[in-house]
């Protein structure tokens, strides 16, 4: 699956190359139209205003997870173009913030913030270096503070995983 995954990123990469540049900004200009509207839908589903993906009036299974269906997946999407947001229209950050927020996947955010620390890497070194470092004292003190993870749901994950395995091993 990961190789399928490659294969198809490098794909894309290739036609997206032959492009010509009118087509790729308005390519990413869809991509930024579509941040908008997830973060937007998020703030709508949170505050329980969604009216399309209502789950019958029942409050306890509504979910903030805008048109993905998943945290795991608006955390992704959030993930993936927070860089784009950074480097194309920075104003978008607060929705992915939001969204990122939301989507209450640590490892999305975690995501986010090497993808943008890789663009600031490629663009802006000097600010690379102070970035790193705020970086790592933010997420030492986010993960010390909030983000406990007691160990039954750490023996849950690692049983989830070993499951998964065995399952594909047998067919």
């Amino acid at each position: 699956m990961v190789l399928m995954i490659l294969f198809m990123a490098v794909y894309a990469i290739y036609e997206i190359s032959r492009l010509d540049k009118i087509s790729i900004n308005n390519i990413l200009s869809a991509i930024l139209a579509m941040v908008f509207i997830q973060g937007i839908w998020i703030i709508v589903q949170y505050f329980g205003k969604d009216f399309i993906f209502d789950m019958i009036g029942n409050s306890t299974i509504d979910d903030t997870v805008g048109f993905s269906g998943s945290h795991n997946q608006v955390g992704a999407f959030f993930a993936i173009t927070a860089p784009l947001v950074l480097a194309r229209l920075p104003v978008l950050l607060p929705l992915t913030i939001i969204g990122l927020c939301l989507s209450t996947t640590t490892s999305a955010a975690v995501g986010a913030v090497v993808g943008c620390l890789f663009y600031y890497f490629m663009f802006n070194k000097r600010a690379f270096k102070w970035c790193l470092f705020s970086c790592i004292i933010l997420s030492c003190l986010f993960f010390y503070k909030f983000d406990h993870i007691v160990y039954g749901k750490y023996k849950e994950r690692f049983g989830l995983w070993k499951h998964i395995v065995q399952s594909v091993n047998n067919g």
